[in-house]
């Protein structure tokens, strides 16, 4: 067991969003920036996104074409962009830009999958 001493099964989205450690450092310009500039770490997010995106769509692209290409990303390095994708996300959802709140992004998920879709998830 890991995670704090919750077991795997217990760590939801929700628990992630309320326990992610987000330790990775930032320049000094960047922090001066969020004074003036509120959007700034949503901003960074995207780009994060943004690049996770990128190196995924190549994977899609060489696979249009016949040539999988895993000697230049990897099923790990896969599955790490992936999970940016979701790191970046709760990151958002706890970190909005002015004029927006934070939100419960496991609700926002599920409600947008339900509306999406037309059904009930089932829980």
């Amino acid at each position: 067991m890991t995670g704090g001493g919750v077991p795997a099964g217990e760590r939801t989205l929700a628990w992630m969003q309320q326990t992610q450690p987000w330790t990775a450092p930032y320049s000094p310009e960047f922090e001066r920036s969020k004074a003036d500039e509120p959007h700034r770490s949503l901003t960074h997010d995207l780009l994060h996104v943004t690049k996770a995106v990128g190196i995924l769509a190549s994977i899609g692209e060489w696979a249009d074409h016949g040539n999988v290409r895993t000697e230049r990303v990897d099923q790990a390095e896969y599955e790490g962009r992936i999970a940016d994708l979701v790191m970046c996300a709760l990151h958002m959802a706890n970190n909005p830009p002015s004029g927006y709140e934070q939100f419960d992004l496991q609700r926002a998920v599920i409600e947008r999958v339900e509306r999406v879709n037309k059904v009930r998830w089932a829980s």
